[in-house]
């Protein structure tokens, strides 16, 4: 049985850069989308002004794979572009049931 990992990044954004952001987080996105394991993302926002990212992965080897070998680059790449303008909290849900 293959096992649905959730990897949730909610973001708490300045607003000052909040656009600059947003459009970073687009390509972003697609980046990772890009690695092994990786099969879908949302972004949402939320009734508190965050954003929420989302990403699918198949296993939870896949996403520790990410967090060891590919993780470590991308976040300090949004540091690099936006300091301290920005706070990433992350999550890591896995699939018990689902109801369609």
């Amino acid at each position: 049985m293959t096992h649905k990992i959730l990897y949730e990044v909610a973001l708490s954004i300045d607003s000052d850069i909040r656009d600059l952001y947003l459009e970073w987080l687009d390509e972003h996105v697609q980046e990772i989308l890009r690695l092994p394991g990786f099969t879908q993302a949302k972004i949402w926002s939320s009734d508190e002004g965050d954003t929420v990212c989302q990403y699918t992965l198949d296993s939870r080897s896949d996403l520790d794979r990410y967090l060891k070998e590919d993780a470590p680059r991308f976040r300090q790449d949004g540091v690099s572009r936006f300091g301290g303008k920005f706070k990433a909290t992350r999550r890591i849900l896995e699939l018990q049931r689902s109801f369609d």
